[in-house]
Parts: structure tokens; C-alpha cells; sequence
């Protein structure tokens, strides 16, 4: 497809390379680098939503550039398209998932370290108040 607009773009080839890896990874801090062709150097525009449809959508690049890293994306599906900047035709939209460390884990894990914590503080003043009794003798 071929779309005008000022300059001619050859549209088919804007895609991205990392698909298969964007769509079996699941990000665990937020953080995906997405990469796609360029090559006929055109100024593209990375898109990004909640909804495949893509209702609503923001921009989050707009340059020269082959990918974009992105971070501090919140936890749940986001998906991307990229495409000649001004130009209504875009790629095939991937999805990305972020999942963060389970709740359940992270309480379990803060209850445990709440306990370490306790017992430590315990073990130092009973280390404390015997050592004071020995040197009162």
C-alpha cells in the first residue's frame, strides 16, 4: 500500500522485528524494548493503548529511530503500533503484557522479614540486658 501525503511512503515494511519475543514475554518490572523496520528512514510514530481497538491511544515516540525502550508501563496489556508519522496506515498492533511480583508473595515475604526483624531487635536487647547484669556482679 502506498500512501501520499506530501512524500510517498512505502507502508508494508514499517513492522515489528521483535514481535514473537514482545508476545511471549511478560515483563515483570514494566520495561520492553520494541523494535521495528525502517527502511526507507521515514519519521515514524509510535502509538500505545489500553484497548486493541485503540480507543483511545497516545503517542509515545515520534522520531527516526528503529525502537524505543519504555518504561514504567503499569501492570495489565498494552498494546503498540507503529507508522510513518501523518499517515493513517500502520503495522499489525502487538501486545505486550506487564506482571508484577504476586501480592500474595510480597505480604508473605514482608510478614517474614517483619519477623526476622523482631527477633533480631529481641536477640540484641537480651544480648544487651545480659551482658549488663554480668558486669553489674
Amino acid at each position: 500500500m502506498l500512501l501520499c501525503g506530501g512524500n510517498c511512503w512505502g507502508t508494508e515494511e514499517i513492522e515489528f522485528t521483535n514481535r514473537e519475543a514482545l508476545e511471549t514475554e511478560v515483563s515483570s518490572n514494566g520495561t520492553f524494548t520494541l523494535k521495528w523496520s525502517n527502511p526507507e528512514k521515514v519519521e515514524v510514530s509510535l502509538e500505545q493503548s489500553g484497548d486493541e481497538s485503540f480507543q483511545p491511544y497516545v503517542v509515545r515516540y515520534v522520531g527516526l529511530d528503529n525502537s524505543s525502550v519504555l518504561s514504567g508501563l503499569a501492570e495489565g496489556k498494552h498494546y503498540f503500533r507503529v507508522g510513518p508519522k501523518g499517515a493513517e496506515t500502520r503495522s499489525d498492533v502487538v501486545g505486550v503484557e506487564v506482571k508484577f511480583f504476586r501480592r500474595d508473595h510480597l505480604l508473605w515475604l514482608l510478614g517474614a522479614g517483619g519477623i526476622v526483624v523482631c527477633l533480631t531487635i529481641g536477640t540484641i536487647i537480651g544480648g544487651t540486658m545480659q551482658h549488663r547484669k554480668e558486669d553489674v556482679r
